[in-house]
């Protein structure tokens, strides 16, 4: 069996979503919250399950100051 298993989706989708995933676990900063906007956009792509969840974490970075998700 090889790593990725079988998420069912597309070649595109999988790169999306890790990518995505990539970018929101980075270390917040400036230029990571800058990218969230991008971030959502490409989310649009993916099936409604994984889009919602990654959307939903791109909005609690962008709710949360800074300090906070630092700390």
């Amino acid at each position: 069996m090889n790593r990725r298993g079988k998420a069912g989706l597309a070649p595109h989708e999988l790169t999306i979503t890790w990518q995505s995933v990539s970018l929101l676990l980075d270390y917040p900063d400036s230029e990571m919250l800058a990218r969230l906007d991008l971030i959502r956009n490409a989310s649009q792509r993916l099936p409604v399950a994984i889009g919602e969840s990654i959307r939903g974490f791109a909005d609690h970075l962008d709710q949360t100051p800074l300090p906070q998700l630092q700390t």
